[in-house]
């Protein structure tokens, strides 16, 4: 007699897994379907094992033919099993390519319909099993054979694992993917040595256990407090299409006025107020759009919807859709706020033929995409679509060798003193083949491959050399801002080569302050505050640029020490919303509570200008009093302007 505890206990831990999935919200993506057919299969197989056993308590012929039927359904499942698990890991390793070809997947198939028909002639010639007498199962001359399948599947489920799991990274993930094909192993071991044991079911389900728990976690798939997948599923999810033969569209959507709500609503109702608007981004008439769709949030106000095989045109109207809902005053907690968005939609591989260029994209498309208009990528001119099909890490790579980026310099005028003191340093790249090409295309890139720390050098030492060789301190210059990324805060060494630099070219500290970016505080850390500490201690000071979220950073903004705080331009963009100059004065007060000076950037007529002055805030930058331009005419600037002043 067989032991079926083992089956028992595998389908009461099966259906717990499975109804957890629902309840975790792991039920959609490809990725989980593939895992749920997966653990739908091993379920199914294992409720048919147990069919099998229970007829055969009888003797009747009826009872077993019908444990017959089960054990072979039963010993065909268990491949089918193996098989379906193939396929799941081949998704999850991003290796879909493997069975690319029909050929590739007729070959894949062809030992699992050769078990079927040796099983199916089995019934009449008993050569994989038979009943004997008193009912019990006995093996017949190719009892091996269904194993001996199963075997060549593991076979070639630990050449894909092998083969993928550089693009799982993780050695936890990696050995969770492996613990399928080891406990099967394990337990063809104990069945062949205890034939009356039966926990092939038992092993697949302990598998599917470590899986749910290591590699499919929520937590690291989606952000709770958005209700939709982070940026780090999608980066995996859409290098998965870009490795298999699969398809996809998507729609992007961005947030325009994102760091003006931050501003004004504080980072708990900000964060209520994005799961609400990925809520009505979802919503779609469309029972098939909301039910094939993923949403993620990309952070930075950025949306994205994933269809997976739609047809394009069913896309587009959802682009549409989505600008026309936001039209509309949105209403949270009872609050009428004005959503501004750029949507835009993209056939995946026909618009991006490689993955980081698509990536790119996603993170600046808003600049080029016209506010509340649904932008169809293929429908746009073809030099358009040119700029962004760009490479841009090659881009970066020739600028560095080629000397392609350049620096501008924009005036910032001071409103106690009544001339411009001080300017903010921004690096250009002139391609010689795309032309320019905007800092939101190249710095995300830069940052990404690590070609910052290179970019960072320049710009440092390309700004101590033209305060030092022109005549801009003359001319009333104090300093300029210098910004510095997360990546080179972090870099060993900074300190010295900044002080380098200075003795190469003979200036003080005084005439550099450094910047780092409001997100950038997001990051902050132990060593981040150490070298900002050391900075400070020779003498430089420290500014933070893009301030723009309100109380929820001013923790991490208070542990650094900051001099100058510059408000984002979504500032001085809301000055005429009522409750958004409610927003501004608190902050305004805040910042000077903390005894730092304020930089209103992003001023681009006079009556925003008198506003900030009104506030007392220290300095004023924008398009009002000068526009960003080269060195020459920087300098000549300054000497017309200050000599005039």
């Amino acid at each position: 007699m067989r032991i079926i505890y083992f089956d028992i206990c595998s389908l009461l831990v099966l259906s717990v897994i499975y109804i957890s999935m629902f309840f975790r919200g792991m039920n959609s993506g490809r990725t989980n379907k593939f895992f749920m057919s997966f653990m739908a299969t091993v379920l199914m197989c294992n409720l048919i094992g147990l069919f099998a056993f229970f007829p055969m308590l009888g003797t009747s012929e009826y009872t077993m033919k019908l444990g017959f039927i089960g054990e072979t359904i039963y010993r065909f499942g268990k491949v089918m099993c193996t098989l379906v698990y193939i396929m799941f890991a081949v998704n999850i390793t991003k290796t879909t390519n493997t069975f690319a070809h029909t050929f590739k997947r007729i070959m894949l198939v062809i030992p699992l319909v050769c078990l079927a028909g040796v099983l199916m002639y089995n019934a009449q010639s008993g050569t994989v099993f038979y009943i004997a007498e008193g009912g019990a199962f006995e093996n017949g001359l190719l009892w091996f054979l269904p194993d001996a399948v199963n075997a060549l599947y593991l076979l070639i489920l630990f050449i894909c694992i092998g083969n993928g799991s550089k693009n799982l990274n993780n050695v936890a993930k990696t050995a969770a993917l492996f613990s399928y094909p080891f406990f099967i192993l394990l337990s063809f071991t104990m069945e062949y040595s205890y034939t009356y044991l039966r926990v092939s079911m038992f092993a697949m389900t302990a598998s599917a256990l470590i899986i749910s728990i290591i590699l499919l976690r929520p937590e690291d798939l989606i952000d709770p407090a958005v209700g939709a997948k982070t940026y780090g599923a999608f980066e995996d999810d859409i290098k998965g299409y870009y490795a298999s033969k699969y398809d996809a569209n998507v729609v992007l959507v961005k947030i325009k006025n994102n760091r003006a709500l931050m501003a004004l609503l504080g980072d708990i109702a900000y964060r209520s107020t994005l799961k609400s608007i990925g809520g009505l981004i979802k919503k779609s008439d469309r029972e098939a759009i909301r039910k094939d769709c993923e949403l993620y949030y990309l952070n930075d106000g950025i949306f994205v919807m994933l269809f997976e095989n739609k047809n394009p045109k069913l896309v587009e109207s959802e682009a549409r859709r989505i600008v026309n809902t936001f039209k509309e005053e949105f209403i949270e907690n009872d609050v009428e706020i004005k959503i501004n968005v750029s949507v835009c939609a993209v056939r995946l591989k026909d618009d991006f033929e490689e993955r980081e260029t698509f990536m790119n994209f996603c993170g600046s498309f808003e600049k080029s995409v016209p506010e509340s208009e649904a932008v169809i990528f293929s429908k746009l001119d073809p030099a358009t679509q040119r700029k962004f099909q760009m490479n841009i890490d090659e881009i970066i790579k020739k600028a560095i060798t080629r000397g392609n980026f350049k620096m501008y310099y924009q005036p910032i005028y001071s409103l106690k003193e009544r001339k411009f003191v001080c300017c903010e340093s921004m690096i250009r790249l002139i391609d010689d083949e795309y032309g320019f090409v905007s800092p939101a295309d190249f710095v995300p890139a830069a940052e990404r491959s690590g070609a910052i720390v290179q970019i960072g050098d320049f710009i440092i030492r390309d700004v101590f050399r033209f305060i030092s060789e022109s005549k801009v301190r003359e001319y009333g210059l104090k300093y300029a801002d210098v910004n510095l990324s997360v990546t080179q805060f972090m870099t060993p060494g900074l300190t010295d080569k900044i002080m380098e630099y200075l003795d190469e070219y003979k200036l003080s500290t005084d005439n550099i302050v450094f910047e780092i970016t409001e997100t950038a505080t997001d990051f902050i850390n132990e060593v981040m505050i150490n070298t900002a500490l050391e900075i400070k201690s020779l003498g430089f000071n420290i500014s933070l640029d893009d301030y723009g979220t309100g109380y929820s950073n001013m923790m991490r903004v208070m542990s650094m020490p900051f001099k100058t705080i510059k408000f984002d331009k979504s500032f001085a963009d809301q000055v005429g919303d009522d409750r958004m100059r409610i927003a501004i004065r608190d902050n305004v007060q805040m910042i000077k509570d903390i005894g730092a000076e304020i930089i209103v950037e992003g001023v681009e007529d006079k009556e925003t200008a008198a506003f900030f002055a009104g506030l007392e805030c220290e300095y004023i930058q924008g398009f009002y009093y000068a526009k960003p331009m080269p060195e020459k005419e920087f300098e000549e600037f300054l000497r017309i302007r200050n000599e005039a002043g």
